[in-house]
This record gives structure tokens, sequence and C-alpha cells, in this order.
């Protein structure tokens, strides 16, 4: 998998750069593969990658929305489950 960064932290110069993400030997835990079951759960391979998803009644699944998350959000998520930096 080949990720296009326009602009990072450590890049603040906008020097455009292409990142290769690899698999991982074990499937439990390979970044490819779970971005292609999350495509293929989104149902598209276009559009934000990382998207709202609105509270299910109980026992339903939600399904996700195409309406992208903030930097900002994604930031607490992270914050939230892995702890901050």
């Amino acid at each position: 998998m080949l990720v296009h960064l326009a602009k990072s932290k450590t890049n603040q110069y906008g020097a455009v750069e292409d990142k290769a993400i690899f698999y991982a030997p074990n499937a439990d835990f390979c970044p490819v593969r779970c971005l292609r079951a999350w495509l293929n759960l989104l149902g598209r391979t276009t559009g934000p990658l990382f998207v709202k998803i609105p509270r299910a009644a109980a026992g339903q699944m939600a399904l996700p929305l195409e309406k992208r998350l903030s930097d900002i959000s994604i930031n607490k998520i992270v914050q939230k489950h892995l702890g901050p930096a």
C-alpha cells in the first residue's frame, strides 16, 4: 500500500512524500488487510477514509456516513484508545 503525504508534522514545507506500508506476517495485525476490510465495509474505494459512524439502536450496526472526521476528532479518538503521546 502506498500512502501519499502532501504535508506532515515532520515535513512542514510541503514536499510530497510517498510512504510504503507492507503486509504484516500476522493477518490479525496487518494494516493492508485491515484497510481492505474497512473499504469493503464502506462499500466504496474513493472518498474519505475516516468517517463518522452514527450510534445504532441496540443490537444493530450503524452504517458509516460519507462525512469525514476532522483531524481534531481523529486525534481525540487515538488519545482515548491509546493515550496521549
